[in-house]
């Protein structure tokens, strides 16, 4: 179970990217509304 596969730390890496992206993208779809 303690072993992870290359393929399962990158899944939860891009996982993690996209979330990432998603709330940028929100925070800045924001701030435009704003002005």
């Amino acid at each position: 179970m303690g072993t992870v596969t290359k393929e399962e730390s990158l899944k939860e890496l891009v996982v993690e990217l996209l979330l990432m992206l998603a709330h940028l993208s929100k925070m800045s779809n924001l701030e435009f509304k704003e002005e």
